[in-house]
């Protein structure tokens, strides 16, 4: 007998386009995922659900398939900053501070003085108070991963991951802000919020360095590629909140781009068909700018197009790595996902209209 707080709703088609055909896996990847696993799993203390969460989220595959063709160096490096980061950016998104203001404004300076070189941040100190000391052990992890970082990239490649980093702080803050102040964003508001929040941008970063791209600065004054960038940073956050919205409606996590839709009055199918069409949308838009771009010949046109197409693979890592691994959903969601396209979601949200709207529209 069926649940009839539940009810069975139809996804979007994800493996379409550029994304259908299947992707190429680093050879490196299971040798570097067991040593970056277990060099986090030693230096931090971590608790066991942290701990369970690393090993589940197995960051280590969509860095593999992020950048295929990177030494194992590289990828190592790569795999040691998703390990780092997913633990730290849980504490903003259903962990300790999620809530409070004043305790994520003391584990994001932590982390923002581990840019400065010299900084003693990234060392315990012994006068942190004990609730707090896990938090901001957790963010001067980040020291090690951002001098190897620093170590093997150019200066723009460097410039570019530390403005990155720069806007997912900001981004996580106002997230921050919105719980406390229980605000409930519009999905317009949301979205641009996301855009800094979900710390895609700097896996962007990550590409030019994997794959040793050599971009002159001026290539990212084109409106065009900015565009590239905020579209692939879209689709990706797109992707990730749909696929992760069963995990986070149990949760209870409000910056959902689904649950902002639900919030606003739509039903579970409604908006996910409303998403599932921006979607569609930005990744007709993508491959249209990547086109025009390719057309354009400059002089670094060659580095350009393998820039582009390290944005496509960021978007079909976050694809594949989320059937791959065991974040957002259990082995037989993802399987009736894949094999039938639904799901068994919640049948009302906490706080939502009860009347189905139309879609909103975009601004």
């Amino acid at each position: 007998m069926s649940d009839p707080r539940e009810i069975c709703v139809r996804f979007p088609k994800f493996f379409v386009g550029f994304l259908a055909p299947a992707p190429i896996l680093n050879t490196n990847y299971a040798a570097v995922r067991k040593a970056s696993e277990n060099s986090m799993l030693r230096s931090c203390d971590l608790t066991a659900r942290q701990t369970r969460a690393i090993l589940d989220c197995n960051f280590s595959y969509f860095a593999a398939v992020m950048v295929p063709f990177a030494d194992a160096e590289l990828l190592r490096i790569i795999c040691d900053w998703g390990n780092w980061i997913f633990p730290f950016d849980d504490l903003f998104d259903n962990g300790n501070v999620r809530n409070d203001v004043a305790r994520a404004s003391e584990v994001m300076d932590t982390l923002e003085a581990t840019f400065r070189e010299g900084s003693k941040s990234g060392r315990s100190r012994q006068d942190d108070c004990k609730h707090i000391k896990p938090l901001l052990d957790i963010a001067r992890m980040h020291e090690g991963i951002f001098s190897a970082i620093r170590l093997h990239s150019s200066a723009g490649i460097c410039r570019r991951y530390v403005s990155s980093m720069a806007e997912y702080r900001e981004g996580s803050m106002a997230q921050v802000r919105q719980v406390q102040t229980a605000h409930e964003a519009s999905f317009e508001r949301l979205l641009r919020q996301r855009r800094q929040s979900v710390c895609v941008a700097p896996l962007f970063a990550l590409v030019e360095l994997g794959h040793r791209i050599r971009l002159p600065d001026e290539a990212f004054d084109d409106h065009r590629v900015q565009s590239i960038q905020r579209l692939g940073i879209e689709i990706t956050l797109l992707h990730n909140d749909v696929l992760s919205y069963h995990k986070e409606e149990k949760e209870g996590v409000p910056h959902n781009v689904i649950t902002a839709c639900r919030k606003q009055g739509l039903s579970a199918q409604t908006a996910l068909d409303f998403v599932g069409s921006e979607v569609s949308h930005r990744i007709a838009d993508f491959e249209r700018t990547a086109r025009e771009l390719d057309e354009s010949r400059d002089e670094w046109s060659d580095e350009l197009v393998r820039y582009i197409q390290g944005i496509r693979d960021v978007i079909r890592a976050n694809l594949h790595w989320s059937f791959h691994s065991n974040r957002f959903l259990s082995p037989e969601q993802k399987f009736t996902l894949l094999k039938e396209g639904t799901l068994q979601l919640a049948s009302g949200i906490s706080g939502a209209p009860t009347a189905s709207r139309p879609a909103p529209a975009m601004t």
